[in-house]
């Protein structure tokens, strides 16, 4: 009789990153259209994660695994290249890879090319860019996140000016009135 062996495992997702995929060997950048889940969504293997639109076709991007959508780095609108990193899939366990670097250094490959006249410029600035530059207080970070809007779609008055409290709470009246 062999010796009972304990073992004991865990299914933990390694975090996957969504990246705007080949489609052709034309195509070099797409559009990111309507993301289809909002991040902390679960979603299953195979289950269309957003839309993308391309010179060649439009077409919704399914999930590579079960998960749940941990991060959206592209928004809506964006016109990215090809492996991109647009989103970050994962189970809530793992740690988020940092993706700024390996994003920015496409960015600036597609720029050159863009400015060699490769393809055309239609690059904007990702998410992550502008989030980056959103200058908030911690009581007006606070209530966005609750409020689940993002600081970048506050407008200001002057663009040295910090995002506060009253100016969230201002936005979100006026976005409760449309």
């Amino acid at each position: 009789m062999q010796p009972r062996r304990l073992h004991h495992t865990r299914d933990v997702l390694m975090a996957i990153k969504v990246r705007f995929p080949k489609v052709d060997a034309n195509v070099l950048e797409g559009q990111v259209g309507k993301w289809l889940k909002k991040e902390g969504d679960a979603i299953a293997k195979g289950e269309p994660l957003v839309e993308l639109i391309t010179d060649k076709a439009n077409f919704e991007l399914p999930a590579e695994a079960a998960g749940t959508l941990r991060k959206i780095l592209s928004h809506e609108k964006s016109v990215i290249p090809v492996g991109y990193v647009m989103a970050i899939l994962g189970d809530g366990a793992e740690e988020m890879p940092d993706v700024t670097a390996e994003n920015e250094a496409l960015l600036v490959k597609h720029r050159e090319l863009a400015a060699l006249g490769k393809l055309p410029s239609r690059v904007v600035k990702p998410l992550a860019e502008k989030k980056a530059r959103v200058r908030a207080t911690p009581a007006a970070r606070r209530i966005a996140k609750e409020a689940g809007i993002d600081l970048a779609d506050v407008p200001l008055s002057d663009a040295n000016q910090i995002v506060t409290e009253e100016v969230v709470q201002q936005f979100l009246a006026g976005r409760g009135k449309q």
